[in-house]
């Protein structure tokens, strides 16, 4: 079994590690422009956000058949246009941010090549056109004086003023924009799909650059980013500059490729360079196109930003692999069912049941290493201190699964902090993590909980029928421990279980009474007690124990049937608080499906958080309470 666990872990590790390497970030290649209008010479710009391509690297493929290419030359003749959307809402002050952003714009301003035009455009309450689109690098170092911080953030509105000051720009000047913000979208007209739909149809690159933060919202920004062939970039302020400088790298490191073509109709392109490749179909012949391929060939990063630092990486690699190994303890454990030293010692006085290895018993443990054991004591201390792993233990003995309790206390704590923070990584969000901790933490309680609940139910369920059948084989002339012994083979788990283990503690010399007394107590089951208390007094003042169980069996048949009708009187109640719980959750589920934008608030913004939080305490509420108005004691 260690070798079989062993290997998990390897696999889990290989799948983790390679897994991450194939999301954590990836270079694209984009063709921007086809100019045809001189054919059969055909001009192909081509933009590939690893700096590190050259000219020689690029091969071209009409057809699908390789063409020589007449040149493979740096775009610098052509002008670009950059319009920089800053972010200025007001916790942009924090951290100084928005200085960071000032000069990070005003060193790109003076690298500029000569007749690329830049912009800026701020974006809080609306957005304003701090700058257009100018070749004066010394007046836009000085427009950035003017951002200002303050108010809220209307992104989308900023990328669309950003994309008419482009529009009304010469056409030969190409489209680019530059997103910075430490934050989401909360209070623009415009919805994000309608700006991802414009940037598409205006042919822009829109490279974005998320400052890290608690409201930074990632997803969008490297959608918008990787649908237009550009990157997103995430970092702490002090990174700003080294960001805005990696985006002059990559426009500046655009190629402009020829060659004569032979095409009689329309052309199919393929550009390759590095590894990477890129195509376009159907370009007409004596035509321009542009935005031709708007998404690159290759496999693509869905990973926010967060992750693509390395360091990141290998911490989220750990924290899944952890999670993973963790996962797989549990599962090991319990499918293989290790017995503990005190079942194999009962083994041999047991009527049936898996038969022991002349090995001796299994050696598998979830706490195996020195490390992990000192961990579980000290868990099991301070869980035993708080009166904890009693409660522990006894419902883990109820739902029948096969760990120690201060084993399974420790590997939930584990998962938990684990998983929260992988939360925080994953959400870049405070309350997401909360909730992922709240929803991790709760969870295995609830599902324990409903384990035992069931299986106490089933043993309560089984219990009349029991002592009918006890006390015919008391009729039939077995003594109670015979009985015991037939009974525990002709009945189904639960019950069949909890007998077999009451004959192989009474083998053991335990007395039966003392037996039976443990078995309702660890079963909660105080219908058992009453048959139990009905044995010991049979046996202190002599009776016929046959006739005394059939009675208490018929009284428990009795209130069986009373409790079925209650359940049935009752089950309109319990259906109506299950729809009225999953209710509100479903019509969330539904208004993000069919309108994301009018419901994004409740999750991007701080008083969204507080609603949810409060409509999940009162619905939490409203369902125990009704629970308790249609819950009756039979």
């Amino acid at each position: 079994m260690k070798k079989l666990f062993a290997g998990l872990t390897l696999a889990m590790l290989f799948v983790v590690v390679t897994g991450a390497g194939a999301a954590f970030g990836a270079d694209s290649l984009t063709i921007r422009r086809v100019d045809t209008t001189k054919f059969p010479n055909v001009k192909i710009t081509a933009m590939p956000t690893n700096p590190g391509t050259q000219a020689g690297d690029f091969t071209v493929k009409e057809g699908g058949n390789p063409v020589k290419l007449d040149g493979a030359v740096p775009l610098t003749a052509s002008p670009k246009g950059i319009v920089f959307v800053v972010d200025t809402s007001g916790s942009m002050r924090q951290e100084g941010k928005l200085e960071s952003v000032k000069a990070a714009i005003s060193g790109f301003a003076s690298q500029k090549q000569r007749d690329d035009q830049i912009a800026i455009v701020s974006f809080n309450n609306s957005a304003e056109v701090i700058q257009g689109l100018t070749p004066d690098g010394a007046k836009v170092a000085s427009s950035v004086n003017r951002l200002v911080a303050n108010n809220e953030t209307a992104m989308w509105d900023g990328v669309n003023t950003a994309l008419q000051l482009l529009a009304q720009s010469p056409p030969d000047l190409q489209p680019n924009v530059v997103i910075i913000t430490d934050g989401r979208d909360t209070v623009s007209s415009a919805s994000q799909a309608t700006t991802r739909a414009g940037v598409l149809s205006a042919n822009a690159a829109v490279f974005t650059i998320g400052i890290a933060g608690p409201e930074l919202s990632s997803a969008p920004l490297q959608d918008l980013a990787t649908a237009t062939g550009a990157t997103f970039q995430s970092g702490a302020p002090t990174a700003i500059g080294g960001m805005v400088g990696t985006v002059n790298t990559i426009l500046n490191n655009q190629y402009e490729l020829s060659y004569t073509s032979s095409a009689k109709d329309s052309i199919d392109l393929e550009v390759s360079a590095g590894g990477l490749s890129t195509k376009a179909n159907d370009i007409g012949i004596g035509t321009v196109t542009e935005g031709v391929s708007a998404r690159p060939n290759v496999v693509e990063s869905t990973t926010p930003g967060l992750f693509k630092g390395a360091a990141a990486k290998w911490v989220v690699a750990l924290l899944v692999l952890v999670a993973a190994g963790l996962l797989a303890y549990a599962l090991i454990l319990i499918a293989v069912r290790d017995e503990s030293p005190l079942q194999n010692a009962l083994q041999p006085y047991a009527a049936e049941g898996p038969s022991i290895d002349d090995g001796g018993p299994s050696d598998v443990r979830m706490a195996e290493t020195a490390l992990v054991k000192r961990a579980v004591e000290m868990t099991g201390r301070i869980a035993e201190e708080r009166g904890v792993l009693q409660w522990v233990e006894r419902q883990l003995e109820q739902a029948d699964l096969p760990l120690r309790a201060a084993e399974a206390i420790f590997f939930w704590l584990s998962s938990v902090v684990v998983l929260t923070l992988f939360g925080l990584f994953a959400t870049r969000s405070l309350f997401g993590a909360v909730v992922l901790f709240a929803i991790a933490a709760v969870t295995p309680a609830l599902v324990l909980s409903a384990l035992s609940s069931r299986r106490q139910r089933m043993f309560t369920s089984q219990l009349p029928d029991t002592l009918q059948l006890l006390s015919g084989s008391l009729r039939a002339g077995y003594s109670l421990l015979q009985g015991v012994e037939a009974v525990s083979q002709e009945v189904s788990d639960p019950m069949g279980q909890e007998l077999r283990r009451v004959l192989a503690e009474a083998r053991l010399g335990r007395p039966l009474e003392e037996s039976l007394a443990d078995t309702a107590q660890r079963m909660g089951s105080p219908d058992f007690e009453w048959a139990v208390m009905a044995i010991r007094i049979q046996r202190e003042v002599g009776g016929n124990l046959a006739e005394l169980l059939q009675t208490v069996g018929e009284t428990m048949i009795a209130r069986e049937r009373m409790r079925r009708e209650v359940r049935a009187l009752t089950a309109e109640g319990r259906i109506s608080a299950i729809i009225l719980g999953i209710l509100p959750v479903a019509l969330g589920g539904v208004m993000y499906a069919v309108n994301p934008e009018y419901i994004q608030t409740l999750f991007n913004h701080r008083s969204g958080h507080i609603m949810l939080a409060g409509a999940g305490v009162l619905a939490l509420v409203g369902f125990y309470w009704m629970k308790k108005t249609i819950e009756i004691e039979v």
